[in-house]
């Protein structure tokens, strides 16, 4: 113990920093934003490398080539054939009859939602026998009305608009997914500014050792202090290095971590530090109900959304199944007219379309097809049928989920805003107390073991209060993340709001 009057030169205090404020405790002190990595350059990296996020993407584009392919239906058909025919048919035993016939169509198939078809059509034809040369043309204009099976845009169409559902299910899964990555990376980014915050502190007190067993030693030289004091302090520094290095090896796997959270590869170990400060709330703040935020969160989450698209799609599925089941009657209307025009040259073969022409001719007629087993039909409908059943379960299951994740998320963020309060004040007091036991130990009241006693809890405090200030910010990005409240506003310029990432969901 030292002599009483003996020390006349003060034991350093540790190098942590200011103390906090001990007030009501309902206040985060913030922290100085220094150089480094800011949290919108790790989301910018983040939607620019990460390769979950452009697996998903190509999900995105499956959807839209799906689209296009269902869509077909509706693109109109061109068709068109030329035929020559050369025949030789006999007359008697000595002679033949020789002709020649020169074939050509064109055709258009079009296919309307409402599931009327239009198929105008031209034939041309010229024959030329032993008479002059016939040049004929028809052109016929078919409409076909379905009157039972596959009438109407929904039963016509249901596959195109099941399939845009589809495509809206897998844009709210690719914000979902948006939404995922980035509350994984931001928590990296969290986790490594906590973990240089940590090694801050150890080094800090680090250093006030050092500088506490240089002064013991100065003091042991001139016969003040006992010589035995040395060794715990040099106990002391030795637990403190050792503890400083384990900090710095966790800094280093922090900023692996949220290099390979980003998906920049190879470049991870060029990541600057972590810059910005830990998220400021007021615990007074956090609302007591959810219901606003599950009210949100069911409003917008990506997940959800891409649920009930796919519930909406699966329904017009099961209505196209079950008109499948249906005979299929269909009314056709047939206008047409025909001309005839005598002549061997190249315009004479297009000149019965306007000249010659007697009238129109129509025919009207209905096609029924009534088959006397439908399995086929009967098979798709099952599998419609179940598909819906799971498409509701996953939107329940998917929404009781968000309910009690919601509830749970802000319940964290009242706790951990709350618990870094108290450590706010803990910190304060620990300061405090480490200043009154500098002064015992002057005093010749206290020892040195009692000094490293005392700033073992004041590192703890301020280890804990990091810890604290992690846990309220993955908190924050958690609840945005389950209200669906982390989002991209715009994804062709990939923006996102500062405050988004740092604020209740309000």
């Amino acid at each position: 113990m030292a002599q009483p009057g003996a020390p006349t030169e003060p034991a350093p205090l540790p190098a942590d920093g200011a103390a906090a404020e001990a007030g009501d405790g309902t206040a985060t002190s913030a922290e100085e934003k220094v150089s480094g990595l800011d949290l919108l350059e790790v989301v910018r990296l983040a939607l620019e490398h990460d390769p979950n996020i452009a697996l998903v993407e190509t999900q995105l584009t499956t959807a839209r080539g799906a689209l296009a392919i269902a869509s077909g239906v509706f693109d109109p058909v061109v068709s068109s054939s030329v035929t020559q025919v050369e025949s030789r048919q006999p007359v008697d035993e000595m002679s033949s009859s020789d002709s020649s016939t020169f074939s050509q169509s064109i055709g258009l198939d079009y296919l309307l939602r409402s599931g009327l078809s239009l198929e105008p059509s031209i034939d041309l034809q010229r024959t030329d026998g032993t008479g002059p040369p016939v040049n004929t043309a028809t052109v016929t204009f078919t409409v076909r009305q379905p009157l039972l099976r596959d009438r109407g845009r929904r039963a016509v169409g249901a596959e195109v608009l099941a399939r845009e559902r589809e495509l809206d299910a897998a844009r709210s899964d690719l914000e979902h997914a948006v939404a995922q990555r980035l509350s994984e990376v931001i928590a990296r980014y969290w986790r490594a500014r906590a973990a240089i915050l940590d090694l801050e502190v150890l080094r800090a007190t680090e250093a006030s050792s050092r500088e506490l067993l240089t002064t013991t030693r100065r003091l042991v030289a001139a016969d003040v202090t006992p010589a035995a004091e040395v060794v715990q302090l040099e106990a002391d520094l030795t637990s403190r290095e050792v503890s400083r290095i384990a900090g710095e090896q966790a800094v280093v796997r922090a900023l692996l971590d949220l290099g390979r959270e980003i998906g920049i590869g190879a470049d991870t170990l060029d990541l600057p530090p972590p810059s910005d400060p830990f998220p400021v709330l007021d615990a007074a703040r956090v609302p007591l109900s959810d219901d606003a935020l599950r009210a949100e969160a069911l409003a917008q989450r990506g997940d959800l959304a891409a649920d009930r698209a796919r519930l909406e799609a699966a329904d017009l599925r099961i209505r196209a199944a079950s008109n499948a089941l249906r005979p299929r009657l269909d009314l056709v209307l047939a206008p047409s007219y025909r001309g005839l025009v005598d002549g061997g040259g190249v315009g004479e073969l297009y000149t019965p379309l306007f000249e010659n022409v007697p009238g129109f001719s129509t025919s009207i007629g209905i096609t029924l097809s009534w088959p006397t087993t439908n399995r086929r039909a009967e098979g798709v409908l099952l599998q419609a049928e179940a598909t819906v059943r799971q498409s509701m379960l996953q939107v329940k299951l998917t929404t009781n989920a968000i309910d009690a994740e919601v509830a749970a998320a802000l319940d964290a963020v009242r706790r951990s805003a709350e618990q870094l309060s108290r450590l706010e004040q803990a910190v304060g007091l620990f300061e405090k107390a480490l200043e009154n036991e500098i002064k015992k130990l002057r005093a010749g009241t206290s020892t040195v073991v009692d000094l490293i006693s005392q700033r073992d809890r004041l590192t703890s405090a301020q280890q804990r209060r990091v810890a604290a200030q992690l846990a309220l910010s993955l908190a924050l990005i958690d609840l945005r993340f389950e209200t669906g409240t982390l989002s991209i506003a715009d994804m062709s310029s990939r923006a996102i709001r500062e405050d988004e990432l740092t604020t209740l969901p309000f």
